[in-house]
């Protein structure tokens, strides 16, 4: 994930065994300075692809962003 260009730090991440085959993963991402909605939607989707193709079980994703150029936290 922080291998990412768009990835500043990853603030926290858990994961959660739902079943045999079902993990919950959840990311908090500290996002590059500057990046706007559009940026972050596209890193988003980005993550999740990479996530699901490292780790097939991990059936459910949930990034929480930082640091977007709207200046939420």
């Amino acid at each position: 994930i922080e291998a990412d260009p768009d990835v500043d730090t990853v603030v926290d991440l858990a994961t959660l065994q739902r079943g045999p085959r079902r993990i919950m993963v959840l990311v908090d991402v500290d996002f590059a300075d500057g990046l706007d909605t559009a940026g972050v939607e596209t890193a988003v989707a980005r993550l999740r692809e990479g996530i699901a193709a490292a780790v097939p079980e991990a059936t459910d994703v949930f990034l929480t962003a930082r640091g977007t150029s709207s200046g939420n936290s």
